[in-house]
């Protein structure tokens, strides 16, 4: 095989961008594109080796698998060592565990699947793990092992048959992937199937290439070509952000470019001139190394601070990446590629022994908890227990919360009065208080649901336009149509209103910042939401429903426990003394809308409950509180813990005895 120094230059163009990216560098929003890129350089290097191979009818399974493996695991499994005593100082119990479990998945070629089946809605993406990027090595491991069977068992064909094979498989894992943008987009971002077409655009240049040496093009057309690669390569960098779906169709732009580079970027071009230079080849020999530096550096930097690092000390680490590279790169890489210096048996070794020491040091941290003794403070109680609290659940045992149209019941045989409990997580947290508190006096329904403010004539979905199927209109008529059924009761409405009239995340100014992970609502038929949510109240109060609003509970923006933890375990905490606390100004600025859409409800027989009156401008003035000598009020940056969730449903309480004793 031919050596390509501009090939090895487009790593540098690919690795740079995300470890920037990654950074926090606003301007490269595109940056992590830069995988996609690596993911067809993949394509086309390994089945350019494998074809050599199997014309010259000398492949080998054990010879390819050895190459791998001398190529990837030196390299990675020092970083994971090295990274073993960071864990352990940076880290939290909690993401001890998780770290412990991606010791384990990384070492069995799965950290994509582990990385998949724990995103979600409550997934933290300040908190980054320290070695989520293995998913992508995990891709192309698994890869590695199924496309040399796949082309052993083809290859007898001929290459017509294989191209036309792959081109099958090409343009399902497309469609795939630009479905499940949408429809699954965790998956769709983590998993081979749907990355599987970028590795492929790769399989066809080699392909291409097999057949005839140079492009095939003229010169003028491999510039014009090569230039418009680029070009593309640089729109996806600089134009994509976090709400472009990925991978999709939208994939198509860095792909593309880099296989047109590797296709048409021939010596006389101006790219192949760029991507030659010695600074690129340089970057590009070392980007492995750099791609498996950057991101450990990165994580256990913000896991040591307090709030997001301030942009110089990110910059300072990614200049930091490159001479770790190069040190991996020359005495770990390259030492183990050469079989004069490391024997097969010898891989064999390392690449079995390796492995099962991190699986075992992993399912211990994992099992243990994440060795939970560390770091302990008063304030952190089992009544907190970081868990959350709204898994309220009905007397057969199952859960309430996201039953999306059908109530919880708590009867009180006893009493023919209702109380109603509506709205989306934040009225969840406060339900199995209320249930508790109120069952004495009524009988008591709930009926809450994730992001899911009652609201009539809007739809809901993802940023990348997929509709939500847990909060339709349907649902909320299915649910409207429920609670009008039992007339004169008393409903109780809480929830994030902020979010879904702004559908931004919350950014406290003091550095903490929460993921932008919402749905965002859309009002139907020209109306606003403010209109939406009138019209469902209205029809409450319309039935003769006595209606408790409550308010916007206080948006904190950085996960409170794991704040108090972080701070004791890295001796920040000074009991008595420490006071954790958020700008009350910055509150009331997020909340004036919601407070305005809100307060415009103006009829007797509607009471309202503030729970900034609770947290805001009592204990410090200016500002909102998170806990007090005793407890700690949120579970993460946004939802009331128990003890939270208890202060605030007091004066919800009072409200209702007292509508209670007034009937």
């Amino acid at each position: 095989m031919r050596k390509r120094a501009e090939i090895d230059g487009l790593r540098a163009v690919a690795v740079i961008p995300v470890i920037l990216f990654h950074a926090g560098f606003g301007a490269f929003g595109g940056g992590y594109a830069g995988i996609d890129i690596f993911l067809v350089i993949s394509g086309y290097l390994i089945t350019t080796i494998i074809i050599t191979d199997l014309r010259a009818e000398r492949f080998s399974l054990a010879n390819f698998y050895e190459r791998r493996a001398r190529r990837i695991l030196p390299a990675l499994f020092f970083v994971m060592l090295v990274s073993l005593p960071f864990a352990w100082f940076y880290l939290m119990p909690k993401d001890i565990e998780a770290f412990g479990k991606s010791l384990v998945a990384v070492s069995t070629f799965i950290s994509n699947f582990l990385f998949w089946s724990e995103a979600g809605y409550f997934d933290t993406a300040a908190e980054p793990k320290p070695l989520l990027h293995t998913w992508s090595l995990a891709v192309e491991e698994q890869y590695y092992i199924l496309f040399p069977l796949f082309l052993m068992l083809l290859w007898r064909f001929g290459m017509r048959f294989l191209v036309i094979a792959c081109a099958i498989l090409g343009v399902a894992s497309l469609a795939a992937a630009h479905i499940g943008a949408g429809t699954l987009p965790a998956g769709n971002y983590y998993l081979l199937p749907t990355r599987g077409w970028e590795l492929l655009l790769g399989v066809f240049a080699a392909f291409y290439l097999a057949c005839r040496e140079e492009s095939g093009f003229s010169p003028r057309a491999d510039q014009a070509l090569s230039l418009l690669g680029a070009a593309l390569i640089l729109v996806a960098i600089f134009a994509f952000d976090s709400e472009t779906p990925f991978p999709s169709l939208y994939a198509l732009v860095p792909t593309v470019g880099a296989l047109l580079i590797i296709l048409a970027a021939r010596e006389g071009t101006i790219v192949c001139h760029v991507l030659s230079n010695r600074l690129f080849v340089g970057i590009g020999l070392i980007s492995y190394s750099a791609y498996l530096w950057h991101f450990p550096l990165f994580a256990f930097a913000r896991h040591r601070s307090l709030t997001e690092p301030e942009l110089w000390l990110m910059a300072a680490l990614c200049v930091a990446t490159l001479p770790l590279a190069y040190l991996s790169w020359r005495f770990n890489e390259n030492p183990f590629r050469e079989k004069s210096k490391t024997s097969r048996v010898q891989i064999v070794a390392f690449g079995g022994a390796a492995p099962a020491g991190f699986i075992a040091l992993g399912l211990f941290g994992a099992m243990s908890g994440g060795f939970p003794g560390r770091g302990e403070n008063p304030l952190l109680t089992a009544d907190l227990d970081t868990a959350l609290t709204f898994a309220l659940k009905d007397e057969a045992g199952e859960v309430c919360y996201d039953r999306k149209r059908d109530f919880c019941v708590f009867r009180n045989e006893a009493s023919t009065a209702w109380v109603q409990i509506l709205g989306d997580s934040h009225a969840a947290t406060l339900a199995p208080g209320l249930v508790a508190r109120l069952r004495p006096h009524a009988n008591i329904t709930s009926l809450t649901n994730s992001q899911c403010w009652p609201m009539m004539g809007f739809k809901k979905h993802s940023r990348f336009g997929v509709p939500d199927s847990d909060c339709t209109p349907e649902i909320q008529r299915a649910r409207l149509d429920a609670l009008l059924t039992r007339e004169n009761s008393i409903t109780v409405i809480a929830g994030r209103l902020p979010v879904y009239l702004s559908g931004r995340s919350f950014d406290n100014q003091e550095g903490g910042r929460e993921a932008d992970n919402f749905l965002l609502t859309e009002p139907l038929a020209g109306q606003t939401l403010e209109e939406g949510v009138h019209h469902y109240i209205d029809l409450l109060l319309a039935r003769g429903h006595q209606v408790v609003l409550v308010y916007p509970i206080p948006e904190v923006g950085f996960d409170v426990p794991r704040h108090i933890l972080r701070m004791t375990m890295l001796g920040d905490w000074r009991p008595g003394e420490t006071v954790l606390a958020t700008r009350s100004d910055v509150y009331r600025a997020r909340a004036a809308e919601a407070f305005a859409v809100l307060d415009a409800i103006d009829h007797p027989g509607v009471a309202r409950v503030y729970p900034h009156k609770l947290f805001c401008d009592n204990q410090i003035a200016g500002k909102c509180v998170v806990h007090d000598g005793g407890d700690v009020f949120y579970q993460d940056d946004d939802h009331p813990s128990t003890a939270g969730a208890r202060l605030i449903n007091v004066p919800i309480v009072e409200l209702i005895e007292q509508m209670l004793a007034a009937d």
